[in-house]
């Protein structure tokens, strides 16, 4: 919007204006006293028109420094968009990265865990250890 306003600041501008009223007078006034002696009209109507033009002339080039600032503004606003969707991809791709090393280091757990078990279970069977690491449920 603030770019639209800058560069129609460059351009000529240009208003027409109309109006219409219609008018009556008393007869206790004194235009309308006037009115009755003399056999005039009390009714009066008056129509208006008015066709404005202008251009503001650049001379010392604010209007077209005011147009370079709201591009550049706009610019920056362009890339304050891109600089966030950049930061949300950014911020994704790294948490996808976390969660997909916490569940490698979930299955290489349970891994150990189901290697352990097997493991424990050799040993209250005769295998290696001393039996107090596997108590049986009762």
């Amino acid at each position: 919007a603030g770019l639209n306003a800058a560069t129609a600041a460059l351009l000529p501008s240009g208003g027409v204006q109309v109006s219409a009223a219609q008018n009556r007078s008393s007869l206790d006034t004194p235009i309308g006293l006037i009115a009755r002696k003399s056999g005039g009209a009390r009714d009066f109507a008056a129509y208006e028109g008015d066709l404005t033009a202008g251009w503001e002339i650049d001379v010392f080039g604010g209007l077209r420094r005011g147009q370079e600032a709201a591009a550049a503004q706009y610019q920056a606003s362009q890339a304050g968009t891109l600089a966030a969707r950049l930061a949300v991809t950014a911020q994704v791709a790294d948490t996808y990265v976390v969660m997909r090393g916490l569940q490698e280091r979930l299955g290489i757990a349970r891994g150990r865990q189901g290697h352990s078990s097997a493991a424990s279970g050799a040993s209250g069977r005769g295998g290696i250890g001393s039996g107090a690491e596997h108590h049986p449920d009762p």
